[in-house]
């Protein structure tokens, strides 16, 4: 929810996030800011071991484009890789 929503990392240490949750699931504990970034922090490094294997593998694989969103004034950076594997010769 956190990821999906862009909310902030703290958001679970909040009293009403707790006082939400607590009324869902009386036992669930929800995880303090600290723990989620460091499960974020190391989900960001299995993944960029995956796709830097990936990319060391191929062949011309990166095209970029920068947008901002009109609505937002937020700035986004996309990245598309394009991998292909093996001879196709």
């Amino acid at each position: 929810m956190i990821v999906h929503d862009n909310l902030p990392l703290k958001t679970p240490e909040k009293k009403g996030f707790r006082r939400f949750s607590k009324t869902l699931h009386p036992l669930y504990r929800p995880q303090s800011e600290k723990t989620l970034t460091k499960k974020l922090e190391k989900k960001h490094e299995e993944l960029k071991g995956k796709v830097g294997t990936t990319f060391e593998e191929a062949e011309n694989v990166l095209t970029t484009d920068i947008w901002t969103d009109p609505k937002t004034s937020i700035s986004y950076l996309g990245v598309s890789a394009h991998v292909l594997r093996g001879n196709y010769n």
